[in-house]
């Protein structure tokens, strides 16, 4: 299984403009859907292979998008 890092961030727009930022940069992202358990309601998010999670915070961050938080899988 591959490394992953998600970060889930505040809406569906910003996932999209996320994922067009990361590509323009040359990293490969996925939009990721997931339901809360906690009855938060659902959650949008970018996935990106954990060799590229700090390249892709920071063209985030450059761009003022700023995730809620940050998962790291596998």
């Amino acid at each position: 299984m591959k490394s992953s890092s998600l970060f889930i961030l505040r809406s569906l727009t910003a996932v999209m403009k996320a994922k067009k930022l990361l590509a323009e940069s040359g990293i490969v992202s996925t939009a990721v859907k997931r339901t809360s358990h906690s009855g938060e309601g659902c959650h949008y998010g970018i996935s990106v292979s954990v060799s590229y999670a700090e390249a892709a915070l920071n063209t985030l961050k450059r761009n003022g998008i700023y995730p809620q938080s940050i998962e790291h899988y596998g």
